[in-house]
């Protein structure tokens, strides 16, 4: 009977391991703010065993604390809050701890079928858990404590897959598998559909809602049509707080053009019947490629960023087709062309003698409908068209400077474009931005040379008339003739050295592209170059040439009633020659030093034609001699 007695004692005694590696106290456990551990009154316990007993004890505490994670999440109690990602490692968690779940029950047959068992066999049991349990158990606190959720848990758990132990490596790479189920899920409807599955805000890719100036609008329910104003329309942005540490930025971006290609084509109606982005074969090809990497037991960015390239082609190749063939792009590149860099010279020659005298005062509250009243009216003067293109097209007066400066109209003025859909997703606000400062640039290139010849015709009229006056005036008509030369040849340059030598390359390249991401990196190559070759880059020549071109406004000014230039008008004239003399020489010894280094074709055009007859280069000679 007292052999019974011990035996049963030592099976319960057993039991009540097991039940501590499950999580559960009794009388020889008990739980306090440490953990489970040994009941310190617990009589008859060797200190040995008692610290066997107590890390048996730290794995059941360690299983505890992961089993309520799970079931915070899992269970039908868990938070409507939830995440997808946190659903998806408290899943893989429990997947995860299967193995040990079995050990137990193992453990537990091998107690019934012998009960002289020592502790021993439990402790060798579950020796595979004993480095397992705790970091997973970081993982997990580490995501309790800093509130992570969404992408961040991929974050978390790519940065402890590297260990050293084969079955934590395994373990947590098992987690990130399961996890990476969500984000390919949620890729699969980004790509095949442009729409977010992410309730919980939790996709690194997220719906951004703003009014753009020269955008087109799009309703909830309808294609997306031109209101002719400013509007609302759905842009999508990369939250990079939200991306994984491992996913790079480049593969997040053209995640996000995909993805926009696509939300831009499920607004297309062809007969009020919403058209497909990509035929059932190439949604199936998808498809089939995120289910095999999702099948991976382990994450592959090379092809990862392989298959996010074959859809990117894919949609650039729709996307193309859609901007030339039926939105006709390179139409609307010539438009822009004729507005924004002057190409439709006649209408600009007469909207600046219409709006000179309104413009060159200080701008007011009336000024920008007056401006575009009369740029109405010289559309109409000098072309019989619709107004189907230059309803797009609005002028605008920027708000006063806050330093107090007096700006008169022109230097105000500004050129507003409005796109019409689908084009917005390639002429973007930063794109237009760019074109308007190259329209700002190119118009007062313009007013300076219409300034001189209206200012040569005063001469010729002063001539004839009064022959007395000449030798009195000549300093006067040489300025003329200098600032002319330089303007003159600055124009030129713009105009066909840099704008039509650009533009044909352009429009050469949009023509043999059948994909949009080159047609895209074209027009910015276009921008850049134009902007770069009208030197708007380079700060000291652009100045230079602000303060030339303003010398030819003023000088025209000056100039404008003919004979009746007095002695101080003159005055003021030398002065200007003198000023004139010093910055054309400036500038042209900043630009012999900028071809001395880079040696640019462009730059050797201009120089030739303003130093033609050795004048700059010669008196540049002279000044560095006298020095």
């Amino acid at each position: 009977r007292i052999v019974a007695v011990a035996d049963c004692k030592i099976q319960t005694m057993l039991h009540e391991v097991i039940l501590a590696l499950s999580g559960f106290t009794g009388d020889v456990f008990v739980e306090d703010q440490s953990g489970i551990h040994v009941a310190s009154e617990f009589p008859c316990i060797h200190a040995g065993e008692k610290a066997v007993l107590n890390k048996l004890a730290r794995i059941g505490f360690l299983y505890k604390r992961l089993k309520s994670f799970i079931e915070l999440h899992l269970t039908s109690l868990a938070k409507q809050g939830t995440g997808l990602y946190l659903k998806a490692l408290s899943s893989g968690l429990n997947t995860v701890l299967t193995p040990y779940r079995d050990t137990l029950l193992q453990a537990e047959q091998d107690v019934l079928k012998d009960p002289y068992l020592p502790v021993t066999h439990l402790q060798h049991l579950l020796e595979p858990f004993q480095l397992l349990l705790p970091a997973l158990d970081t993982i997990v606190h580490e995501i309790v404590q800093q509130q992570v959720c969404g992408c961040g848990v991929l974050h978390v758990l790519h940065q402890h897959s590297v260990s050293g132990n084969p079955a934590i490596q395994d373990a947590v790479q098992r987690l990130l598998q399961t996890c990476h189920g969500v984000l390919y899920r949620q890729l699969a409807a980004w790509f095949l559909h442009g729409s977010l599955m992410d309730r919980h805000d939790e996709f690194f890719i997220r719906k951004e809602v703003s009014d753009e100036q020269a955008a087109i609008g799009m309703d909830e329910e309808d294609t997306r049509t031109n209101t002719g104003g400013k509007s609302r329309i759905q842009r999508f942005v990369v939250v990079y707080d939200l991306l994984p540490s491992y996913l790079p930025q480049r593969v997040a971006e053209k995640m996000l053009f995909v993805g926009e290609a696509v939300q831009l084509f499920s607004t297309r109606k062809v007969a009020g019947v919403r058209q497909r982005t990509l035929s059932q074969a190439e949604e199936s090809s998808i498809l089939s490629h995120l289910a095999a990497l999702e099948q991976q037991p382990t994450f592959n960015l090379m092809q990862l960023e392989s298959v996010v390239d074959d859809i990117k082609s894919t949609v650039s190749q729709h996307l193309w087709q859609l901007l030339m063939e039926e939105s006709d792009l390179l139409g609307q590149l010539q438009t822009l062309k004729s507005y924004f860099l002057l190409g439709r010279g006649e209408l600009f020659l007469m909207f600046i003698e219409l709006a000179d005298n309104l413009l060159k005062e200080p701008a007011n509250d009336n000024t920008e409908h007056d401006v575009n009243l009369v740029f109405k009216q010289a559309f109409h003067k000098v072309t019989s068209d619709g107004d189907d293109i230059f309803r797009h097209f609005h002028l605008s007066i920027a708000p006063k400077q806050d330093n107090g400066d007096r700006l008169c109209g022109w230097d105000r003025l500004s050129l507003e474009y409005t796109v019409d859909w689908p084009l917005h997703i390639l002429f973007t606000p930063r794109v237009l931005e760019k074109f308007v400062m190259l329209f700002k640039f190119f118009l007062i290139v313009k007013r300076a040379q219409l300034a001189l010849q209206d200012a040569w015709v005063q001469q010729m009229v002063t001539k004839r008339a009064f022959e007395c006056e000449q030798p009195r005036l000549a300093a006067l008509w040489r300025l003329r003739y200098q600032m002319s030369f330089l303007v003159n040849n600055l124009q030129y340059y713009l105009q066909v050295d840099v704008l039509e030598s650009q533009y044909s390359v352009l429009v050469a390249k949009m023509k043999s592209s059948r994909d949009f991401e080159e047609s895209r990196v074209a027009l910015d190559t276009f921008l850049a170059t134009v902007l770069a070759q009208s030197f708007l880059l380079v700060r000291p020549v652009a100045h230079c040439l602000e303060k030339i071109l303003n010398m030819c406004l003023q000088f025209s000014a000056l100039t404008a009633y003919g004979i009746q230039v007095t002695d101080r008008d003159l005055t003021e004239a030398e002065r200007m020659s003198t000023a004139f003399d010093r910055h054309a020489s400036l500038l042209f010894k900043i630009l012999s030093s900028a071809q001395t280094h880079q040696g640019s074709a462009h730059l050797a055009q201009l120089l030739l034609r303003l130093d033609y007859n050795h004048y700059y280069s010669e008196s540049m000679a002279l000044s560095k001699g006298s020095a």
